[in-house]
């Protein structure tokens, strides 16, 4: 996750993209273009703070995390990673209603 707020932070696209398992990276590309990361700044800002809560109990390798964007405040992250430590599935905006039911574990 220091990875992706650091890319995300300096709208660095391409690695970001490079963060994801290759057979999602030609279409993490698309998403995570200098257009589209200039619309994720100005509609939320950048991450100012994220703190990690706790893998979450739904799925094997998914993680929840309490982020803290410079536009809208607390907020949640969730990736889940596969085991070479790749990135396969990812949600930058939980809402904050949802970080106490991320972080919980069963």
């Amino acid at each position: 996750m220091d990875r992706f707020v650091k890319y995300y932070n300096n709208e660095q696209g391409d690695s970001i993209a490079y963060l994801f398992s290759p057979e999602y990276r030609e279409m993490e590309k698309r998403r995570w273009t200098l257009t589209q990361l200039n619309s994720l700044h100005e509609k939320y800002g950048v991450i100012k703070h994220c703190k990690y809560l706790n893998k979450r109990s739904n799925n094997e390798g998914s993680m929840a995390f309490e982020t803290i964007f410079s536009m809208i405040g607390k907020n949640g992250t969730s990736m889940r990673i596969n085991e070479q430590n790749y990135i396969v599935d990812f949600d930058l905006i939980m809402f904050p209603d949802a970080i106490p039911k991320a972080g919980k574990t069963k």
